[in-house]
C-alpha cells in the first residue's frame, strides 16, 4: 500500500526475488512513474515457498506488527519466470546467427530483396544505442570490411521534407527523418529491431536487403486507412517511399527478387477506446473481441501495399509487395493481459489469412522478462529490464533478440516457401498458469520462384521459339498458373504457352507470372533477317595429319542482313556454327562448309599421310641431331635418316648443300611437316664439318678466358656429354686432332 492506505493492483509492479545463501532479496519494480514518489514509504509483505517451508519476510517496514498490513497475492508473476526458457532460445537463435557465415546465393551482382518497414513506434525503434548500458549491434558486413545491406532514404536528414533519394549503409538508429512526423520523439528512431531483422535475413538467405523506414509513432490503424482517405497518413507515406525505392533501384539496375512489407503495430489500438474513431467506451470491448475493424483496416492496408501500380509505356505495371509478416506486439511490462486482444487478432489473421505470415512472437516474450536469465553455456545474459521505463517500448537487446528471431522466420519462408513454426506463450484463465503453446500458420506450400530455361534469347525477325517455365518448388499448393507479358508487343509477342514471335527489331523484356506474383524474365533482342554469310577469317589451321580432328580456331564469319546495313561478326567456336564435308581419315583437299542460321560459306583444307620422323646411330636431343662424326658427308649422314618424309639440308647461312659436303655443327635439317633439326659434328666449334686447332682455341679460349660459347655449339664442345665445357673436353679435342 502506498499512503492514504489505496492498494495497488497487479499490473502496477514486478516482484523478483533472489536468494543468497540464506537471505532473501526482494526487488518490486513499479510500472508507473508517480509511484516512485512514494516508494520510500511502502510496505510489503511477502509469502514464500522454498523447500516446502514457508518463510516471512519483511523489508522497509515500520511496524512490526504485520496484522495491520495488506497482503499482495502476486498469482500471475509466473509468467514471467516462464518466459526465461524462450528467452534463453532468443538469445541462442542470436549467438548463432551472429557466429554463421552468411549462405551462398547465385543471385548475381545487384540482386536484392526489398523490405518495407511500417507500424508504430516499436518499429520506429526506441532503443538507446548511444548509450553505454545498452548493447549495440553490428550491421553484416563483407570480407572487406564493408556493409551489406543497405537502407533507401528518400528524405534528406533535416526537419524539412525535402526528396533526396539515396541508398545508404543500413544501420542503428535506422529510419532517422524518414518517418512521419506526427510526434518528433515518435518518429526519430534511437534504435530499431531492422538491423537484426535484416542481419538475420542476409545470414539464412545469402541475399542483400534494402530496408525501407516508414512508420508512425502513437497512431491507431485508423492513421493507416480510414475511410476518410485524407487521413490514410500512414498507408499514402509508405506508398510514396515504396514506388521511390522501386523507381530508384530500377534506374540504378538493381533487381528485386522479393518486395516484403513488415508489419508492426496495435498497441494503441488495444490501449484506450478514445484513439479509435467512432468507438465508444461502450463498445470498445465489443470492438476488440470482434476484431473486425482492425483486421478489415490491415487487410486493406495490406492490400492496398499489394496492388501498387506505376505506368511503363502508357500501361500500368504492377509492382507491389509479395507478402506482408507481422511481428506480433507484446504487452505491458509485467501484465499478461494488456494487448492480449490485439495479439490475438493478429495470431488468428496469420492462422487463416493467405495475405500475412506471422514472423515473430518473441515481444510478448521480452515484455514479460525478468532482469536476469541464463544461456545454455551457463554464461549470465543480464539486462536493465528489456522493456523501457515506459512500459510500452524496449531497450535495444531487446529489439536485437526480437529482430533476429523475426529475420530468420522470415528468411525461412522465403528459402522455402513454408510458413515458420513458433514457439509462443499463453494464459489459461481457469488457473492462471502460463502455458507454452505451439505456433503453426497455414500448411501450405507457397511459391518461391519462377524459372525460365534462358535469360536472353536472340530472334530473326518472323522467327518463333518456345521458352519453357518451371516453378519452385513444381509441387505446391497456389494455382500453378502462369501468365505470360511482353514489355513491347511491337518488338516480341508471347501467347499463353511461352511461346516467343519476333515482331520488328529491337528489344522487349518477356515476363512469366506465377500466380502468387513471382516472375522470371528474358531478355529478347530482335534481329533483321539474314541474307548472306562471309568468311572475313579463315581458321588459323589449314593443314591436317591423317587423324586429326577439325579445328576452327580463329574462324570468323560476317554476316550480312536484308536491310543491306546492318552487319555482325561472330567467330569460332560458336555452338550456333555447324560444319559439313571433312572427313579425318581421307587424305587429300576437302571443301568444308560453314553454315549459320540456314546461310553458307566454305573454306577448304587438305588431310596429309600421318607421319614419322628417326635417326640411326645418332642422338636426337629436343631439336637437335647430336655426336656426328668429324668429317661426315651428306651422302653418308643421309643413310642414317629414317623417315616418310621429305626432306632438304642447309648450311648455317640457309643455303642447300651437295652430297660431297660435309656436315658441320650449324647445319639444319628441315622436314615436310615444317619440324627443324640443328645438327651438331663432335668437337666442330666453328662449323666446318671437321675438327682442327682452331677448334681447340676456341674450346680453350672459352675455359680460360669464359668466352661465349652456345647452344649447338656448345653441345659440340662438350664432347663427355656432362653439360660442363673443361679441361677433359679439351683433351678430347687434341687427342682427336692428333689422331
Amino acid at each position: 500500500k502506498y499512503p492514504y492506505n489505496y492498494p495497488f493492483s497487479r499490473d502496477v509492479f514486478i516482484c523478483s526475488t533472489e536468494k543468497v545463501g540464506d537471505k532473501y532479496t526482494v526487488t518490486i519494480r513499479f510500472n508507473r512513474y508517480f509511484i516512485s514518489r512514494y516508494s520510500n514509504e511502502l510496505n510489503v509483505y511477502c509469502s514464500i515457498t522454498n523447500n516446502n517451508k514457508k518463510e516471512e519476510m519483511f523489508e522497509n517496514s515500520k511496524e512490526e506488527d504485520v496484522s495491520t498490513w495488506e497482503k499482495l497475492r502476486f498469482t500471475d508473476v509466473s509468467i514471467i519466470d516462464k518466459q526465461s526458457d524462450i528467452i534463453q532460445n532468443l538469445i541462442e537463435n542470436k549467438k548463432v546467427i551472429e557466429a554463421e557465415e552468411a549462405k551462398e546465393s547465385d543471385v548475381g551482382e545487384k540482386v536484392i530483396d526489398l523490405m518495407i518497414f511500417m507500424g508504430q513506434s516499436n518499429m520506429v525503434g526506441f532503443g538507446n544505442i548511444s548509450s553505454d548500458s545498452e548493447q549495440k549491434i553490428e550491421a553484416v558486413k563483407d570480407k572487406n570490411g564493408n556493409i551489406i545491406n543497405k537502407e533507401f532514404k528518400l528524405y534528406e536528414d533535416t526537419e524539412e521534407k525535402i526528396e533526396s533519394p539515396r541508398l545508404l549503409d543500413l544501420q542503428e538508429p535506422f529510419g532517422t527523418y524518414q518517418n512521419y512526423k506526427q510526434d518528433e520523439s515518435m518518429s526519430q528512431s534511437t534504435g530499431s529491431m531492422v538491423t537484426a531483422i535484416t542481419n538475420a535475413y542476409y545470414k539464412e538467405t545469402g541475399v542483400p536487403v534494402v530496408a525501407v523506414s516508414s512508420s508512425v509513432g502513437g497512431k491507431s490503424v485508423y492513421s493507416w486507412w480510414n475511410e476518410e482517405e485524407e487521413k490514410n497518413i500512414g498507408l499514402k507515406d509508405a506508398k510514396e517511399k515504396y514506388e521511390a525505392a522501386v523507381k530508384y533501384l530500377s534506374e540504378n539496375g538493381y533487381t528485386i527478387r522479393n518486395k516484403y512489407m513488415i508489419w508492426c503495430q496495435g498497441e494503441s489500438d488495444s490501449g484506450t477506446q478514445s484513439i479509435i474513431p467512432k468507438t465508444t467506451a461502450t463498445h470498445y470491448d465489443t470492438y476488440l473481441a470482434q476484431g473486425q475493424s482492425y483486421v478489415d483496416r490491415l487487410n486493406a492496408i495490406i492490400n492496398s501495399m499489394e496492388n501498387i501500380t506505376i505506368k511503363v509505356d502508357d500501361r500500368e505495371e504492377k509492382i507491389g509487395i509479395d507478402k506482408a509478416f507481422l511481428v506480433r506486439i507484446g504487452n505491458r511490462s509485467g501484465s499478461y493481459g494488456t494487448f492480449n486482444d490485439i495479439q490475438d487478432i493478429q495470431t488468428k489473421m496469420c492462422k487463416t489469412q493467405d495475405n500475412v505470415v506471422l514472423a515473430s512472437t518473441a515481444f510478448k516474450a521480452v515484455s514479460l522478462c525478468k532482469d536476469t536469465v541464463w544461456n545454455s553455456d551457463e554464461e549470465r545474459y543480464e539486462y536493465k529490464y528489456l522493456i523501457r521505463d515506459d512500459l510500452l517500448h524496449y531497450h535495444q537487446e531487446g529489439y536485437n533478440l526480437v529482430g533476429y528471431d523475426a529475420g530468420k522466420n522470415i528468411a525461412y519462408y522465403t528459402n522455402t516457401g513454408r510458413e515458420p513454426e513458433l514457439v509462443d506463450y499463453s494464459v489459461n484463465k481457469s488457473t492462471n498458469e502460463v502455458e507454452a503453446t505451439e505456433y503453426k500458420g497455414l500448411d501450405k506450400q507457397h511459391i518461391i520462384s519462377v524459372n525460365l530455361d534462358k535469360k536472353e534469347l536472340s530472334l530473326a525477325k518472323g522467327k518463333t521459339e518456345a521458352l519453357v517455365a518451371t516453378l519452385n518448388p513444381e509441387e505446391n499448393d497456389e494455382d500453378k498458373t502462369i501468365t505470360w507479358s511482353s514489355s513491347d508487343d511491337t518488338v516480341a509477342t508471347v501467347d499463353a504457352e511461352g511461346n516467343v514471335t519476333a515482331v520488328k527489331v529491337g528489344t522487349a523484356t518477356i515476363k512469366a507470372t506465377a500466380s502468387n506474383g513471382k516472375y522470371a524474365t528474358c531478355q529478347v533482342s530482335v534481329t533483321n533477317n539474314l541474307v548472306q554469310i562471309e568468311i572475313s577469317k579463315l581458321p588459323q589451321k589449314l593443314t591436317y595429319i591423317k587423324g586429326e580432328d577439325l579445328d576452327l580456331s580463329g574462324l570468323e564469319l560476317t554476316l550480312n542482313y536484308e536491310d543491306g546495313i546492318t552487319t555482325k561478326t561472330i567467330t569460332a567456336p560458336n555452338d550456333e556454327i555447324t560444319v559439313d564435308g571433312y572427313n579425318k581419315e581421307e587424305v587429300g583437299e576437302q571443301n568444308i562448309t560453314v553454315t549459320y542460321e540456314g546461310k553458307t560459306a566454305t573454306f577448304k583444307v587438305v588431310v596429309k599421310e600421318r607421319t614419322y620422323f628417326d635417326v640411326k646411330d645418332y642422338t636426337l636431343k629436343e631439336k637437335y641431331i647430336l655426336n656426328i662424326k668429324p668429317g661426315t658427308k651428306l651422302s653418308d649422314f643421309m643413310k642414317h635418316i629414317d623417315t616418310n618424309m621429305e626432306y632438304e639440308i642447309l648450311d648455317r647461312d640457309g643455303e642447300e648443300i651437295d652430297d660431297q659436303s660435309l656436315i658441320g655443327t650449324g647445319s639444319k635439317l628441315k622436314l615436310q611437316d615444317g619440324d627443324i633439326y640443328t645438327l651438331v659434328t663432335d668437337g666442330d666449334i666453328n662449323g666446318d664439318g671437321i675438327i682442327d686447332i682452331s677448334d681447340l682455341g676456341i674450346v680453350a679460349a672459352y675455359v680460360v678466358e669464359n668466352a661465349k660459347l652456345e647452344n649447338e655449339y656448345f653441345l659440340a664442345g662438350d664432347l663427355n656429354d656432362d653439360d660442363v665445357i673443361d679441361i677433359s673436353d679439351l683433351s678430347i679435342i687434341a687427342n682427336l686432332i692428333t689422331k
